[in-house]
C-alpha cells in the first residue's frame, strides 16, 4: 500500500530541544512511579475512583501541555504532531474504518503474545478498573484521555523526536514502543512486554498513515471496551 501523497516526511527533524525531552522522560518516568506506588491507582481515600480517575486524566494533560512547549521551542506546534486531518467525512470513516481493521489484527497478536508470557491481570490492573455506573461513565472520558494523551505523547512527540534523533524510523518506532511498555510498570513486566509490543504496532500505523488520528481512536475504543467489559470476566 502506498502512503498517502500528502504525508509528512518519513524522518522528521527532532521536534523539541533534546533537553526538553530527557525532563519529558523524567515526568513520565514520575507518573509510571506513582501508578506503581498507588497499585494502578492513587484512591485518595475516596471509596469511588472518580476523583483518582480525573487526577489521572489532569496529569496526563499537564504532561501534553509540557509537550505543546517543547515543540513550541522547536518551531513546531501539536497540529503537526497530529499530521494529516479529515478534511470531509469520508476520510473520518475511512480512519475509523482502519482503526477497527486495527483492532481486530492487534488483538489477535496481542492475545497470542499473552497466552504465549501466561500473563493475566494483577491487582493494580483491577484497582484501575470501573466499577460502578458512574465510575463507568467517567472511564469513558479516561479512555478518551488516554487516546489522545498518550498517542499524542509517544506515537506524536517522542516517536518522531527519537526518529530524528537516531536517524532512524524502525528504531525510532522501536524505542518510543519500550518506553511505551515501561510507563505501564504497575501492570507487571509481562503485561509491560505485551503494551511494548502494541506501542510498536500503533507506531508503525502513524508512520504508515502519517496522522495520529486512526490510532488515537482505536486507543479510544480499546480502552473504553477493556474498562466497561471487564466485569464481565
Amino acid at each position: 500500500m502506498n502512503a498517502p501523497a500528502n504525508a509528512l516526511p518519513l524522518l522528521p527533524k527532532p521536534v523539541a530541544p533534546v533537553w526538553h525531552t530527557i525532563l519529558f522522560l523524567f515526568g513520565l518516568t514520575g507518573l509510571a512511579a506513582s501508578s506503581v506506588w498507588f497499585h494502578g491507582l492513587a484512591r485518595l481515600g475516596f471509596s469511588s475512583r472518580v476523583p483518582s480517575y480525573f487526577l489521572a486524566m489532569a496529569a496526563e494533560w499537564l504532561l501534553v501541555g509540557f509537550v505543546a512547549w517543547g515543540v513550541h521551542l522547536g518551531g513546531s506546534s501539536l497540529t503537526n504532531l497530529i499530521g494529516e486531518k479529515w478534511a470531509k467525512p469520508s476520510q473520518f470513516f475511512r480512519d475509523l474504518g482502519l482503526s477497527a481493521a486495527f483492532l481486530i489484527v492487534a488483538d489477535a497478536v496481542l492475545t497470542l503474545l499473552t497466552h504465549f508470557l501466561r500473563a493475566a491481570p494483577n491487582e493494580n490492573i483491577r484497582n484501575l478498573l470501573p466499577h460502578s455506573l458512574a465510575e463507568k461513565c467517567v472511564w469513558i472520558l479516561v479512555a478518551l484521555t488516554a487516546g489522545i494523551c498518550e498517542e499524542l505523547m509517544t506515537r506524536g512527540y517522542l516517536q518522531k523526536q527519537l526518529c530524528g534523533l537516531l536517524k532512524s524510523g524502525p528504531a525510532g518506532v522501536l524505542a518510543q514502543g519500550s518506553i511505551f511498555g515501561a510507563a505501564h510498570a504497575y501492570q507487571g513486566w509481562k503485561y509491560m512486554v505485551v503494551i511494548a509490543a502494541l506501542g510498536v504496532m500503533l507506531g508503525w500505523l502513524a508512520q504508515w498513515r502519517r496522522s495520529l488520528l486512526p490510532g488515537m481512536m482505536f486507543h479510544f475504543i480499546q480502552d473504553t471496551l477493556g474498562g466497561l467489559a471487564s466485569r464481565l470476566h
